[in-house]
């Protein structure tokens, strides 16, 4: 060993050892760590304007102490980690600071040095110290020196104290010299430098002051050597050392010796060159300098020689910008194609400027705007046009167009007729329909059939010389070409006498392709056709048959398969669709078979050619929204959600008041817009409430499955994201959710025929997809395209050519129909152009249900972003995963399922096993979600009236002279060809005036304007008939804002009313599910508004079963609301009682309400106390069953409210003509009308000439009544309560029953309105309308109405029958009787006065109950009342 003094190491080769020393063991530092934040360019800490001193201490040591904590409090076991986000990063930082800024190592030193000491514990080279780079030796100095030359035997007690030298104390010569050198010295790496470059010139040093290098550098004798910063000194087997070694490993060194090798390249950063690189780096730039300065100073000699001289092209340039050329990119364009340089196109700018030259040539997008504002506005509009913008001109646009019109059909259609239209209405577009076709034999099209009303106005047809505007099913009458005078004559003499009619709507037939191909798939219409709405279901299937083989006949040339007949919900259309697409199971020889047939439930009926039929999904939803603004609501799983329950679930989850009346707003049911936003409203109200009301939270979970339901239907076709597969599974969701209630529940859920379109829609859906499998398995499916959304399309272009005057004829229809066409599939290039009517516009969704901005306004194939490849489907997949996803989310429809599965013959369009449509609709199953509100009359106009009469008149005469031009051009042009020509003149009189003219003149005063409002059309009300002004929409405070909220009933709230059963008063617990006051729905009630006759209230009966420990573990109350089968009645607020039950403490998620069977009998008391006869009449009727009347548990019959005398009295009557008395039973309505009614014919005391009620026999002056329409399609007249007044009689009766004479009903005598009276004026009855057409319309007109009261024999002789035995006592049909009731004694009501004895009045469980009962004022009188009988 030598000994010597050893020398001070500076420090940041100290730390640089000791970070290099760390054993393997010390983990890698992650973002997380505290050094990591020196993990970056040390620069970002540094500020230039501090010097070193100051940098220090406003910087660099607030960094450390928040890394390293102050003094020795930092945890060094979760401070050291290895890595650049650790020790590396933090000797970097130190690095730069000391190297670049000159900060003193000292400061770094004090502040790392208990760092520095915890890292020489954890180093594991703490003995080897390396010498100068002219020694190799290891030096140990050991605890006690040996004194001679020979070492001695190690002392095995002090072994353990040797230890090493701190390497960093000693100056490498001073050490090593005189040493005994053991082993070579290490020399480090050597780098070879090829060809001439040599180290001073070519390495790169600067590098050493940008990066942390694991070397150091020295030359000797013009070799450069790289010594590892760990060097040992020492070199193994003739070669370096280890760590020397291994930086032949060193990326940054290969990128050095690479670059040596291949030269630097042009983007790499300064420090990587050497001197010599740099040198001729800096010499390119001041060449390049050079050369951009000389190019400058020439260039701005060129530009100083030029600006002397205007240029051609700046001429040019000025030209164009002075505005004073129109059109000036179609010059430019037309003279460059000319191959005009600069000045031949300024020639031509400035003679299109001076008027002297126009440009001849329109871009396709020119002309497609001109034929599009042409189309919609007129031969005027587009003159217009082409003088002021240099448009192209009419006839030029009359040349591009290539729709030819459609030719309507004047009586029934042929086959024939609609050929020729199919075959010129694809015959511009069958080069495209071919190519699209790919591998597939043909392209699916939809038939789309629907209804346009038209003013009932006859007109000439010049290009076939036939009369429009009659009625097909009658016009087979009379004679429909018009050849002369007598033809015309004729005609209106039919129209008078009612044996053909004008039509009151068209029929229109149009394809639809199945194609994302935006040049074929709008709307092409086939078929125009009159109708009078008198055709059959039978009939119009003959229609559609017609137009159906015109379309299959053309196969072979259009390479069209009619895959869907599509309509609305329009009743008659639905039996013609049934006929077609229902007349046989799906044959297993189908190539569809091998898809549907494993679905299922999915009905097989198919027609010709597998043919099915559609409902249009956007009418769907159209009438879901009816519905659900209907009293009657829906029934979802025995709970009955009605407007006001929707009302309130919309306030409580933040709807705006505003939003929530324009959702309920009655005034336009044909909203799409708003029956989606009502729809998504309800999918997105919470399944969770904070509420404690059970009414509320069972509205909550119904609301929730009806959103599941509405989700599933509507979100196929508005989701842009979804892929076929995805459609495919949630319409199956739908269906499969749909059967199951409505196999629940029946029409409650929804009228049967409005579940029927539904199954259709999605079966058709389904089928269609199945189809194009077949015949183009590699092609796409929109079922967005599906239905007859493409005909409304039309329909609304149509609507916006015609502007103000919406109203068009038969003739007018089919003149702008063609242009439709045209302008659709413009649209359908252009859908940026395009801004459709709002209520049609439905929003495009994505996944997450919220809605995308999209400019075109419909829903095309072109904006869908999922996958609709049919390849990637798999039907059978898609809807049973459809299936799964419902029943996980409603899981009580599973064992609905599975009975409905192992039930023979069910499908979905067959719940009950035998198909819907084949079983008769029950009398109260009416479909209230048809968009026709009943018109209402009001007084007319006859000035305006007038006024527009005229304008219309002056517009036909127009028109026809116009039309007579037009069709003596398509004359000409035809000449050529085989045509008859048509005489336009007739002989009237002794000269000749034109046909249209003389027809005009001839129907002046038989024409009756229709309404201008579509849907008052659709019912042929006339023009100037307006509706009374609602606001049932906006449901209205029934009391002061100021009120107490406990003195108010709102919906949901529990309630106690009466029922009668078995002709017994029974008390009935419900909870409320609409308020109104006069017939307009509230938000809430006062208590001491329900005594008022304006009030009505509607609740949903609970059911009530005694109460065990688990429903009341304190055992208070002995009874428990259920939710029972779901049975609803509106009553008068005098009926309803309010009531403030017990909610239950155990339930576990919706509770329920618990009740004191003394406090019910009370309830029972006060509520039949003070009821009037009138009020008896009211209370409804409900049959006993095992939910009601409540039973305790030994089955006997509970809370009888009365059963005395005065309740069976109160349905009788007595008759005011015979004597003795005779009891007529006012539940029997026919009977009493055959009792009242033989007084009429047969009693000598009443006068046939002086009419009297066919009630109460009163005079008819006293007794009005008036006559209103039913509720759905098919409803037929019945009496109007509402405005009907002055009859003490107060009957229920079928109208429709007791107005034909039958053996079990023969009395006919019903009030009928007079058809020459006003119609505001009151009913006649049958029996008296013999009397009334004497004495006010005379005997002229008697003859002529004489069917209205001529009573058949059969009617006579059993009315006499009638008269003889009028004295026999009326015996009731009733039903099946059922085991009589035991009632209850303990739970009886005991009414003071009527029931209550002495020994019974002052009964300790009796008054308390009685005064707990209610708060309502009423009740309050009854108690005081009550209790002071009691004590006298």
């Amino acid at each position: 060993p030598v000994s010597g003094a050893p020398v001070v190491r500076d420090f940041l080769e100290t730390l640089q050892h000791l970070i290099r020393s760390l054993p393997d063991t010390v983990a890698e530092a992650s973002d997380y760590d505290d050094l990591a934040i020196f993990e970056g360019n040390p620069e970002d800490f540094d500020d230039p304007s501090l010097n070193a001193d100051e940098l220090w201490e406003t910087v660099l040591n607030q960094c450390l102490k928040s890394a390293l904590g102050w003094g020795t409090e930092g945890d060094m076991d979760t401070i050291i980690r290895r890595g650049r986000k650790g020790l590396d990063g933090l000797m970097n930082f130190i690095r730069y600071f000391v190297i670049k800024r000159g900060v003193s190592e000292a400061l770094f030193e004090g502040k790392l040095s208990h760092l520095m000491k915890e890292l020489e514990k954890r180093s594991l080279d703490r003995r080897p110290i390396p010498v100068s780079e002219h020694g190799a030796e290891a030096i140990f100095q050991l605890s006690e020196p040996p004194t001679s030359s020979l070492a001695p035997e190690p002392n095995p007690t002090t072994c353990d104290e040797v230890e090493a030298i701190d390497v960093d104390a000693f100056e490498y010569e001073d050490t090593v010299k005189g040493a005994k050198r053991s082993a070579p010295a290490c020399n480090g790496y050597a780098l070879v430098f090829p060809g001439q470059k040599t180290p001073y010139s070519h390495y790169p040093f600067a590098l050493h002051d940008t990066l942390v290098l694991p070397w150091e550098v020295k030359t000797k004798n013009g070799t450069m050597s790289v010594v590892s910063t760990s060097c040992t000194g020492f070199s193994t087997n003739d070669k370096s050392c280890q760590p020397c070694q291994q930086l032949s490993r060193n990326g940054t060194l290969e990128g050095i010796l690479k670059r040596l090798e291949e030269g630097v390249h042009g983007n790499s950063s300064l420090p990587w060159y050497g001197f010599n690189e740099l040198h001729e780096k800096i010499r390119q730039k001041n060449r390049q300098i050079e050369f951009y300065r000389l190019r400058g100073l020439n260039q701005a000699k060129k530009l100083l020689g030029k600006a002397a001289a205007l240029s051609e092209q700046k001429r040019l340039l000025m030209a164009i910008s002075s505005g004073d050329v129109h059109r000036v990119d179609r010059v430019i364009s037309i003279g460059l194609r000319q191959k005009k340089g600069a000045r031949g196109l300024l020639a031509s700018v400035m003679a299109a400027a001076q008027g002297f030259y126009r440009p001849k040539s329109f871009t396709e997008e020119e002309d497609m705007r001109a034929i599009l504002i042409w189309r919609l506005s007129g031969n005027r509009v587009a003159e217009i046009n082409h003088r002021s913008q240099h448009a192209p001109s009419v006839s030029y646009l009359r040349s591009r167009s290539t729709i030819p019109p459609i030719v309507p059909s004047p009586g029934k259609p042929t086959k024939e007729e609609v050929r020729k239209n199919v075959e010129s209405i694809l015959q511009s577009v069958l080069e495209v329909i071919h190519g699209r076709l790919g591998l597939a034999k043909f392209l699916h099209v939809v038939l789309m059939f629907d209804e346009l009303a038209t003013e009932k106005r006859i007109r000439w047809d010049q290009l076939t010389n036939f009369f429009l505007g009659i009625c097909r099913q009658h016009a087979h009458k009379t004679s429909l070409e018009f050849i002369n005078e007598d033809d015309m004559v004729e005609l209106f003499r039919a129209i008078d006498d009612g044996e053909v009619h004008c039509a009151a709507e068209a029929t229109v037939a149009a394809l639809g392709i199945l194609s994302r191909d935006h040049r074929i798939y709008p709307g092409r219409p086939v078929l125009i056709s009159g109708d009078c709405k008198r055709e059959t279901g039978e009939e119009h299937a003959e229609i559609i048959q017609t137009v159906l083989s015109a379309v299959n006949s053309t196969q072979e040339k259009t390479k069209l398969r009619v895959v869907s007949l599509a309509s609305d919900g329009e009743t008659r259309r639905g039996s013609a669709f049934i006929l077609h697409t229902f007349k046989r199971q799906l044959s297993m020889e189908s190539p569809l078979y091998v898809y549907l047939a494993c679905l299922v439930f999915l009905n097989l009926h198919v027609g010709d050619d597998d043919l099915t039929c559609d409902k249009d999904w956007k009418h769907v939803f159209k009438r879901f929204r009816n519905l659900l603004l209907r009293l009657r609501g829906v029934v979802i799983n025995g709970f009955r959600i009605t407007p006001d329950i929707l009302r309130d679930h919309f306030r409580s989850c933040g709807l705006s008041a505003d939003h929530i009346r324009s959702l309920f707003n009655p005034d336009d049911q044909q909203d799409v817009k708003m029956a989606f936003d009502m729809l998504k409203d309800i999918w997105t109200l919470p399944r969770i409430s904070t509420s404690s009301n059970p009414g509320f939270l069972a509205a909550t979970e119904a609301l929730w499955i009806l959103g599941k339901f509405l989700y599933h239907m509507v979100f196929p076709y508005l989701c842009v994201d979804l892929s076929l597969s995805e459609q495919i599974e949630h319409l199956s969701a739908a269906a499969h959710l749909a059967m199951a209630l409505y196999s629940q529940e029946g029409k409650d859920f929804i009228p049967t025929n409005l579940y029927i379109d539904l199954m259709i829609m999605i079966k058709n859906a389904i089928f269609c997809t199945a189809k194009a499998k077949v015949d183009n398995p590699d092609g796409e499916m929109f079922i967005i395209l599906l239905g007859t959304d493409r005909l409304e399309e039309l329909f609304g272009i149509l609507r916006t050519m015609v502007g103000n005057d919406a109203n068009l004829d038969i003739l007018q229809l089919a003149s702008r129909l063609a242009g439709t066409t045209e302008i659709s599939n413009i649209l359908a290039k252009y859908p940026h152009w395009d801004r459709a009517p709002r209520r049609l516009k439905l929003p495009v969704l994505s996944r997450e249900s919220k809605e995308l901005h999209d400019r075109s306004d419909h829903i095309k194939p072109a904006s869908w972003r999922g996958n609709v490849k049919l390849k990637d489907l798999s039907l059978q997949t898609s809807w049973k995963r459809g299936r799964q996803l419902v029943e996980k989310d409603c899981s009580f429809i599973i064992p609905i399922l599975h009975k409905l599965e192992n039930t023979p013959n069910v499908d979905m369009l067959s719940p009950l096993g035998v198909l819907l449509f084949d079983v008769p609709l029950a009398e109260d199953d009416i479909d209230e979600s048809l968009e026709f509100p009943a018109p209402e009359s009001s007084t007319n106009t006859p000035s305006n009236a007038t006024m527009s009469t005229t304008a219309t008149e002056t517009r036909i005469e127009v028109e026809d002279a116009l039309g007579e031009l037009a069709a003596g051009d398509a004359i000409a042009a035809d000449a050529p060809q085989t045509r008859v020509l048509v005489e336009s003149k007739v002989l009237i009189g002794s000269s000749f005036i034109s046909k249209s003219r003389a027809l005009s003149r001839f129907s002046k005063y038989r024409v009756t304007a229709s309404s201008t409002d579509r849907l008052r059309r659709v019912q042929a009300v006339e023009r100037y008939v307006q509706n009374k002004a609602t606001s049932a929409h906006e449901p209205r405070a029934s009391s002061p804002p100021a009120m107490d909220e406990a003195q108010m009933l709102v919906i949901s709230d529990p309630v106690t009313t009466v029922l009668s059963s078995e002709s017994k008063l029974w008390l009935c617990i419900g909870e409320v599910n609409s308020l109104k006051i006069d017939g307009q729905s509230v938000d809430y009630v006062g208590f001491d508004m329900l005594a008022e006759r304006t009030v009505s209230v509607s609740y949903q009966m609970l059911g009530l079963r005694p109460a065990i420990t688990d429903d009341d573990p304190e055992l208070k109350h002995d009874w428990r609301t259920y939710r029972m089968p779901e049975r609803s009645f509106t009553v008068p607020g005098a009926l309803i009682g309010p009531v403030n039950p017990t909610l239950s403490s155990s339930h576990t998620d919706v509770p329920w309400y618990l009740f004191e069977s003394s406090v019910l009998v009370a309830l029972a008391a006060s509520l039949t106390q003070e009821l009037t006869v009138s009020q008896l009449k009211s209370i409804p009727k409900f049959g006993p069953t095992r939910d009601f009347p409540y039973l305790e548990a030994s089955g006997r019959a509970c809370f009888l409210c009365d059963d005395s005398a005065e309740l069976a009295e109160s349905a009788i009557s007595h008759c005011p003509k015979c004597s003795p008395t005779v009891d007529l039973d006012l539940s029997q309505g026919q009977r009493v009308l055959e009792h009242i009614g033989a007084h009429i014919l047969f009693d000598s005391t009443i006068s046939q000439s002086w009419p009297v009620c066919g009630l109460c026999l009163r005079p008819s002056p006293l007794c009005q009544f008036f006559l209103k329409k039913g509720k759905g399609a098919h409803a037929t007249l019945k009496i109007d309560d509402r405005s009907s007044k002055g009859c003490l009689m107060k009957v229920k009766y079928s109208y429709r029953v007791a107005a034909e004479s039958s053996p079990s009903s023969p009395c006919s005598n019903v009030p009928i309105q007079c058809p020459i009276c006003p119609k505001e004026e009151p009913a006649i009855w049958r029996y008296f309308f013999k009397a009334h057409f004497r004495d006010k319309h005379g005997a002229q007109l008697a003859s002529k109405y004489a069917h209205l009261w001529t009573l058949s024999n059969f009617e006579l002789d059993q009315m006499q029958k009638i008269w003889i035995k009028r004295r026999n006592k009326m015996v009731k049909r009733t039903k099946k009787k059922h085991l009589p009731l035991v009632i209850s004694e303990d739970h009886r009501a005991q009414i003071p006065g009527r029931y209550l004895n002495r020994n019974t009045l002052l009964s300790s469980d009796y008054l308390p109950a009685l005064t707990a009962v209610s708060s309502r004022p009423r009740y309050q009188k009854l108690q005081v009342a009550t209790v002071t009988r009691m004590r006298a």
